[in-house]
């Protein structure tokens, strides 16, 4: 690029010294009146600049033909244009033209060259577009190009247009899409070497599973596609995806490190369920999509059924989105009580999703789907906002506040910001901290030890009490817990179902509720239904309970918290 340039800096430089130069020989002419032919001067003139230009502009193509003739057509031109003065003899202009007709013939043979040149060119640029450098498969742009000379969108009769270049329309095909899982974890651990390694290796074992009339593609990334022709039986079909998926999972040495991978693999079948490129890529992404939530390391084929679950499930997360952003979101309250003399300690803010057309929709049915698409931290600041609300309008109204637990998900407990965001939030409501208690789960509390406790002294520091929630849905060691700052215990309700039912449950009970005394943790029961399950806890030495016994989740004005 620099030598181009450079080329045509020095090309125009000298065109403009040659056009002073002449225009000058042209002004002695007109002044001496020396007789020579202007016009023939002119245009000689203008034939040396051209040959100069070009010899300047070609030189960087290293096409010595072309250069030579060029060079020998300047020569010749100068020797033209002198010619012009009636300098030389007569019988030397023969001599002139036989060295312009060499030239040309030189020129016509470099421009040969040049066309051969540029079609090696355009054979490397098509394979740096249509294939991976990385793993010298076929590409996206490969899977998906157009023609590039269409000009009718109705063009199917074109080599890069037709279904025909990939899959073979006459047969049944199988167009399966693969997914390494969790391979940004390699990236992470191992570093993107190692990764771009890996990649490498896998392409070559899937290649190995398939035959030359098969394709393999890299999409992007982790992504694959694999266009099976000429398979007839879903149960081939299902044989040679388990044979891929096998052939993934055997380790690989990776900077002296033993790594196992795994993969899932979503199957569209060619003509049953498309009979176009992106209709087939569509659907067997939702098929790698179930593959993935259910446990991934699997494959599934492409049924009817995915479509409206995906459409589904496009509604609700728009519906969501909408619902955060428009004040759908409301909170339910369950109190928690002493066991002991059954007086109101505090309440749990619960929320709900107020749906305009399906009405109220339970946690369970968007918290994960807010989780997944990552707006559950904004649903968390929602949630604490009510919470805080709700203890200022009992200051207003001269009533001494509940304490108000919220439970806080692992993105926004993990946020730098996340005491800070407290902070701006109790003040905005201009209400005592302490008025409000934070749950997360244990799981959340393990992610990073360091980070947890830091934030837990910090929520300390403002009285605002701590617990862990669930306890006995993850990893359930009480070893761990002294090492954390927390205020309360909360035991899951898997554990309550077991009271009089099952003696290691409530062996278990009791000795979480001994455990966490010697550290000054007092726990929480959730999920007392009936009295029984009371009284066990009320001998057990439990401190506090919530359940239905109790009441369950309720509107504030539909509680009796007297």
């Amino acid at each position: 690029m620099q030598n181009t340039l450079a080329s045509r800096k020095t090309s125009i430089i000298i065109t403009l010294f040659l056009l002073l130069l002449l225009s000058l020989i042209n002004f002695i002419n007109n002044l001496y009146r020396i007789n020579f032919d202007s016009v023939h001067f002119w245009y000689r003139s203008f034939l040396l600049l051209l040959a100069i230009n070009c010899v300047i502009l070609i030189k960087d193509l290293n096409i010595k033909k072309l250069t030579c003739g060029f060079i020998i057509y300047t020569v010749t031109s100068i020797l033209h244009l002198i010619e012009v003065f009636k300098i030389f003899p007569n019988t030397f202009s023969d001599y002139i033209y036989v060295g312009l007709i060499f030239g040309l013939i030189l020129n016509l043979l470099g421009t040969f060259d040049l066309l051969k040149h540029r079609n090696e060119y355009d054979k490397r640029l098509q394979k740096l577009v249509f294939y991976d450098s990385l793993t010298n498969l076929p590409n996206r742009n490969y899977l998906m190009r157009s023609c590039p000379l269409k000009v009718n969108k109705n063009c199917d009769n074109c080599e890069y247009c037709s279904i025909d270049r990939i899959i073979n329309t006459s047969e049944r095909s199988a167009f399966l899409f693969l997914d390494i899982d969790d391979f940004k974890l390699v990236n992470d651990f191992l570093g993107h070497l190692n990764g771009d390694l890996l990649l490498q290796e896998l392409s070559k074992r899937i290649n190995s599973c398939v035959v030359h009339d098969d394709l393999v593609i890299h999409l992007s990334g982790d992504e694959f596609v694999i266009i099976i022709n000429n398979i007839d039986y879903k149960e081939d079909i299902a044989t040679l995806t388990n044979q891929i998926i096998l052939k993934i999972n055997e380790p690989i040495l990776l900077d002296e490190k033993e790594v196992n991978v795994s993969c899932s693999i979503g199957i569209a079948l060619y003509p049953e369920h498309g009979t176009t490129i992106e209709k087939l890529m569509k659907r067997s992404d939702l098929a790698l999509n179930k593959a993935k939530s259910e446990g991934k390391n699997k494959y599934y084929f492409y049924t009817k059924g995915l479509n409206d679950s995906f459409y589904n499930r496009y509604l609700i997360i728009e519906d969501l989105k909408h619902g955060i952003k428009n004040g759908e979101l409301i909170v339910y309250y369950q109190p928690k009580a002493n066991t002991q003399t059954n007086e109101i300690i505090g309440l749990e803010a619960l929320v709900r999703w107020n749906h305009p057309k399906h009405g109220l929709i339970y946690p369970n049915d968007f918290i994960p789907l807010a989780e997944e698409i990552r707006v559950i931290d904004e649903i968390d600041r929602q949630v604490l906002k009510f919470a805080c609300k709700q203890i200022s309008d009992w200051v207003e109204a001269g009533k001494e506040p509940y304490n108000i637990a919220v439970n806080i998900s692992p993105l926004f407990f993990m946020d730098n910001n996340f005491i800070s965001i407290i902070d701006c939030i109790t003040s905005e409501f201009k209400i005592d901290p302490s008025y409000i208690s934070i749950e997360i789960t244990e799981t959340v509390a393990l992610e990073n030890i360091d980070k947890t406790n830091k934030k837990l002294k910090e929520l300390k520091q403002r009285n605002i009490k701590t617990y862990i929630d669930d306890f006995g849905k993850g990893y359930s060691s009480i070893s761990y817990i002294k090492d954390f700052e927390f205020d309360f215990l909360k035991i899951d309700k898997k554990f309550i179902d077991g009271i009089k039912v099952n003696a290691v449950d409530e062996a278990i009970i009791k000795y979480i509720i001994d455990i966490t005394g010697l550290v000054d943790i007092k726990v929480i029961s959730e999920g007392v239904e009936t009295k029984e399950q009371l009284e066990f806890l009320k001998d057990s030495g439990c401190f506090g309970y919530q359940g239905y016994l109790l009441s369950k989740p309720q509107p504030l004005d539909q509680l009796n918290l007297k």
